[in-house]
C-alpha cells in the first residue's frame, strides 16, 4: 500500500521521516484537504489548519476585503483576507522546503518550527478588522495616550480575543487530540498552551518588527520579513486579481538559506555562488524586480487616486461614529466591510455625517480634491510646519473639527468636506532582507537606520533609495476633499482652497488643485456682501477695503493647531458685523 505523502517531504530529512518515533509529527504534518486557489492552485492543508479555518473568527476574514475600497476601482478586487492567509500558508511551506532542500543550509527547518510557521502564517492577519489598513495604516483611528498607532495585534483587546485562553484559536488547539498525544509521547513543545504561547509570540514578533526576540527569529522572517511569504503572497494576489500583467520568477527563492546571524538562527538570502564567491548577478536583479513590483502596486493600486478619496470617505465616516456616538471599537472584531458599511448608514451608531458620506459612497459618487500638500519626496523649507501640521490632522478629533469648521463657514451639510492625512510611509517598508553577498559579510541589503550594516553595492543602495523608497514617500499625500456635486462649483472650490491656505499656513501643491488656487483669498467676504445686498436692498455695495474691513471685524469661529489660532467668519456673522456698520 502506496504511503501517504506528508507536507515535511525534504530530501534533507529522509531519515527522520524513517524513524519510527516521528509518526505523530508526520501526521500532524499530514495534508487533510486540498483548497483550490485562485493564484497558486492547489493547497493542502493539516486537519489542525482545517479546524481553524472552519472557526467563526475565521470565517469573519471572507467579509474583509485585501485591498479596502480598490474594488471601486478594480472592480474584480474582491479577494478578501481568508484568500490571502490560506495563500501566505502556501508560500511559508514553499519557503521552508527551498531552505530545506539547499544544499548550502546551514540550519534546517524542523517539524515542530515547520508546524508553528505553518499556523502563524494562517493566523497572522485574524485580528483584522473591516477596512483594517485603511483605519488603522492611514487613518490612525486607534492611538494609545502616546499617540502611537494601535492596530491589529498592537491591541493587547486583539491577542485577548483572538489568541487569548477562550478564543476559538485556543479552544481547537487545546482538544485536539493529535497534540496531546504528542506530549504525552514525550514530545513536550506539542504541549496545547505551549503551542499557543509559541504562536503568540511569532505573530507579536511579526507585527512588531522584534524578531530578535524570538529563539529562533527566522519563524518571523519567513512570514513577514522583506522577501516573505505574505509578500509574495499578496503581490502575486493583489496583481492578479486587479487584472494588472506582472509577476516575479521564484527560482531566487531556491538561495534562501538559515544561518546564525547575530548569534540567533535568521532567513538569509545568499546572493554570491558558494564555491567562487562570485556575486549571482541574476538573484540580486530578481530580489530587486520584487522591490519594483512592490512599489508598482503603491503607485497604480494602494494610492490610485480614487482609491484614496474613497478611504479618505470610509475614515471620515467611521470617525464620527467614534466621536460623536458611544461606538465601542470592539464591534469591529466581529463584523465584516459591508456590515459596518450598514452600521454607518442606517444603524444606532449612524451620524448625519456618516450617512452623508455612505449616501455618496455606496453611489459612487467619489469626492474631489480641492486641497493638498506634498509630506514626501524632497522636502522644502516648509518641512517644519509640514512636520507639525502631520502631528495634528493625524488626529482624528482635529480631522474632524476642521472638517466641520470648513462646512460652517460655507454653510454646507455635515460630511461634504473631508481631510486625508494618513500615518507617513504608510505601507512601506525599507529593504531589511539579509542577504550574504560574498560568504563572510551578512546583513540587511539596505537600512537607512543602519547603513553600515549594509552589504549591498553602492548602486543597489542608490537605486533602492532613489528608485523605490523616495519614489514611494513622493505617493504619500494630504488632501482635503469636497462632495463631488459641490466641486462642480469652482467658485466655492476657491473659496475652500482660500481657506486651507488661510488655515494651515500653506499652499497648495497638487497639481489637479492648481485651479482652486488664488492669492487674494477674499472671494468669499466678496460673495458675502453680495448676498447681503441681495437680501438688503436698501444698502448700497461697499467699497473693496470697506468689505475687507468688515470681514477682520469681531471674534469669527476659531479653530487652534498646535500653537496657531486661525478665525474667519460666517456669514451671519458677517451680515450682523454689515448692519451694525450701516446703522452707524
Amino acid at each position: 500500500m502506496k504511503k501517504q505523502t506528508t507536507l515535511y517531504f525534504d530530501n534533507k530529512n529522509s531519515q527522520i521521516q524513517k524513524n519510527q518515533n516521528m509518526d505523530l509529527q508526520e501526521k500532524l504534518l499530514k495534508p487533510d484537504k486540498t483548497f483550490r486557489d485562485a493564484v497558486h492552485g492547489d493547497i493542502m492543508l493539516t486537519e489542525l489548519e482545517v479546524k481553524l479555518i472552519d472557526t467563526k473568527d475565521f470565517q469573519r476574514l471572507r467579509g474583509i476585503r485585501q485591498l479596502g475600497t480598490s474594488h471601486l476601482v478594480y472592480y474584480c478586487a474582491n479577494h478578501t483576507r481568508l484568500d490571502h492567509s490560506i495563500g501566505c500558508v502556501h508560500m511559508a511551506d514553499k519557503i521552508i522546503t527551498y531552505v530545506n532542500n539547499n544544499p548550502y543550509s546551514d540550519i534546517h527547518v524542523e517539524p515542530y518550527e515547520r508546524f508553528q510557521i505553518r499556523l502563524s502564517a494562517l493566523l497572522h492577519d485574524l485580528s483584522h478588522i473591516p477596512f483594517g489598513h485603511t483605519l488603522e495604516d492611514e487613518a490612525g483611528i486607534f492611538k494609545n495616550d502616546k499617540g502611537e498607532t494601535l492596530g491589529q495585534w498592537k491591541d493587547e483587546d486583539r491577542l485577548v480575543k483572538f489568541l487569548g485562553k477562550a478564543s476559538d484559536v485556543a479552544k481547537v488547539i487545546s482538544n485536539y487530540g493529535l497534540l496531546k498525544q504528542l506530549e504525552e509521547s514525550g514530545f513536550t513543545e506539542y504541549e496545547p498552551e505551549k503551542v499557543l504561547n509559541d504562536l503568540s509570540d511569532n505573530i507579536k514578533a511579526i507585527e512588531f518588527h522584534t524578531a530578535d526576540n524570538l529563539k529562533k527569529p527566522y519563524i518571523a522572517d519567513i512570514i513577514g520579513n522583506t522577501l516573505c511569504a505574505d509578500l509574495l503572497d499578496y503581490i502575486r494576489r493583489d496583481i492578479h486579481f486587479t487584472g494588472l500583467h506582472e509577476d516575479y520568477d521564484e527560482r531566487f527563492l531556491s538561495y534562501l538559506y538559515i544561518t546564525n546571524y547575530e548569534r540567533k538562527p535568521r532567513l538569509v538570502l545568499r546572493l554570491h555562488k558558494p564555491r567562487n564567491k562570485r556575486l549571482r548577478r541574476d538573484v540580486l536583479s530578481e530580489l530587486l524586480h520584487l522591490l519594483r513590483l512592490r512599489y508598482s502596486l503603491a503607485e497604480k493600486v494602494y494610492y490610485h487616486h480614487a482609491k484614496i478619496s474613497s478611504s479618505a470617505m470610509i475614515i471620515s465616516a467611521v470617525a464620527s461614529l467614534f466621536i460623536e456616538t458611544q461606538f465601542d471599537k470592539k464591534i469591529l472584531y466581529d463584523i465584516s466591510d459591508d456590515a459596518l458599511i450598514r452600521i454607518m448608514k442606517e444603524g444606532d451608531f449612524a451620524t448625519e455625517v456618516s450617512k452623508f458620506i455612505l449616501k455618496h459612497y455606496e453611489a459612487h459618487w467619489l469626492y474631489q480634491p480641492v486641497f493638498g500638500l506634498k509630506f514626501g519626496g524632497d522636502l522644502d523649507a516648509k518641512s517644519s510646519e509640514k512636520d507639525n501640521l502631520k502631528k495634528t490632522l493625524t488626529k482624528k478629533e482635529k480631522r474632524y473639527e476642521l472638517e466641520r469648521y470648513l462646512e460652517k463657514i460655507h454653510d454646507l451639510p455635515a460630511g461634504s468636506i473631508i481631510i486625508y492625512c494618513p500615518n507617513e510611509g504608510m505601507g512601506a517598508k525599507p529593504a531589511e532582507v539579509l542577504v550574504d553577498k560574498n560568504g563572510t559579510k551578512i546583513g540587511p541589503l539596505f537600512s537607512i537606520k543602519h547603513p553600515e550594516k549594509s552589504v549591498a553595492p553602492k548602486r543597489v543602495k542608490d537605486e533602492i533609495e532613489s528608485s523605490i523608497i523616495q519614489k514611494h514617500k513622493e505617493l504619500w499625500c494630504m488632501y482635503v476633499f469636497v462632495e463631488k456635486e459641490l466641486s462642480r462649483d469652482t467658485m466655492l472650490m476657491k473659496l475652500i482652497n482660500g481657506d486651507c491656505e488661510d488655515i494651515l499656513a500653506l499652499q497648495n501643491e497638487l497639481e489637479e488643485c492648481i485651479p482652486f488656487w488664488d492669492s487674494t483669498h477674499n472671494h468669499r467676504y466678496n460673495r458675502f456682501e453680495e448676498k447681503f445686498i441681495r437680501e438688503n436692498s436698501e444698502y448700497k455695495q461697499l467699497e473693496h477695503d470697506q468689505i475687507h474691513e468688515v470681514s477682520h471685524r469681531g471674534v469669527g469661529n476659531k479653530i487652534s493647531f498646535g500653537e496657531k489660532e486661525v478665525q474667519l467668519l460666517t456669514y451671519d456673522e458677517y451680515d450682523a458685523f454689515r448692519i451694525n456698520i450701516e446703522q452707524k
